[in-house]
C-alpha cells in the first residue's frame, strides 16, 4: 500500500474523531431513523447451537449512542458489540430484527454504556484492515484495545476424551497506541512503546521505574499514556 493511500485512509478516521470533540455538528436522531440512515445487514441468528462463552463484549443490548459521518447523532439505540464478527449490532426497541454494521470509517464513535468504540486501521496477517477498537485514553497519543474472540468447534466423545460443546474463547486483548495522524501501532513491550514515541524518553523510563509499571497491565498502560500526554 502506497504512502499516499495510507495517509488518505488515516485522514478518514482521524479527522472525523477530532471533529466530534471540537464541534457540535450533529442532528438528534433516534433508533427509528437509524435504520434508514445507517442501514446494515439484517443479522440472522447464526449462533443457534449450544455453546459456552460469548461472542459479544456484553450479551445484552444496552442503550447506546452512535456518531456518524460528522452529521448524525443517534441516541437511545439498543446496541452491542459482536467481537467475533467485529460488528456493531443494533435494533429498534419494538422489534427483534438485528442490524449488523461493519467497521466503516464513517463512524466517528459509538458509546455503549461506559465504553467508547472507534474505527481505525491496523495490520493483521500482513494486511491493512479496519476494525472496532475500544478507546482507553484520548489525547496527543491515544491508547486503544483490540478485542478478539475465537470459535472452537464442538468435539465428539472418544474413547479417551469426553465430548466438548462448541465454545467462544476470548483471546488476550491487544493494546495499540496511536499518535495523531498515524496508524495505531501494537504495544509489544514498554521498551518498544517508548521508542515509538518521539520525545520524553528519559522522563518515561524514570516514571516507569518510579511507579513500577508493567506493559502487561491495562491500568499501567493507561497511566503511562496519561502521563505522556501531560508532559
Amino acid at each position: 500500500m502506497s504512502i499516499r493511500i495510507k495517509f488518505f485512509l488515516m485522514f478518514l478516521v482521524i479527522a472525523p474523531l477530532q471533529m466530534v470533540h471540537s464541534q457540535v455538528l450533529f442532528s438528534p436522531k433516534n433508533a427509528e431513523e437509524a435504520v434508514g440512515i445507517l442501514g446494515g445487514r439484517i443479522r440472522t441468528n447464526n449462533f443457534n447451537f449450544d455453546f459456552s462463552g460469548s461472542p459479544y463484549m456484553n450479551d445484552e443490548f444496552s442503550s447506546g449512542e452512535i456518531y456518524y459521518n460528522n452529521q448524525w447523532h443517534f441516541t437511545d439505540i439498543p446496541v452491542r458489540y459482536n467481537i467475533f464478527n467485529d460488528e456493531i449490532e443494533y435494533k429498534k426497541e419494538d422489534k427483534n430484527t438485528i442490524y449488523a454494521l461493519k467497521p466503516d470509517t464513517l463512524f466517528n464513535m459509538i458509546i455503549i454504556s461506559a465504553d467508547t468504540l472507534i474505527v481505525d486501521f491496523y495490520e493483521k496477517n500482513k494486511e491493512i484492515k479496519s476494525g472496532f477498537f475500544k478507546l482507553l485514553n484520548d489525547g496527543e497519543v491515544s491508547l486503544l484495545v483490540k478485542m478478539e474472540v475465537e470459535f472452537i468447534e464442538a468435539q465428539a466423545e472418544t474413547t479417551h476424551e469426553m465430548a466438548m460443546p462448541a465454545k467462544f474463547h476470548k483471546k488476550m486483548d491487544q493494546y495499540y497506541v496511536r499518535k495523531q495522524g498515524q496508524v495505531p501501532q501494537m504495544v509489544k513491550n514498554l521498551k518498544k512503546l517508548i521508542e515509538s514515541l518521539e520525545n520524553h524518553h528519559e522522563e518515561l523510563n524514570a516514571y516507569i521505574k518510579q511507579e513500577k509499571l508493567s506493559g502487561r497491565k491495562e491500568k499501567d498502560l493507561k497511566q503511562l499514556i496519561h502521563y505522556y500526554n501531560t508532559l
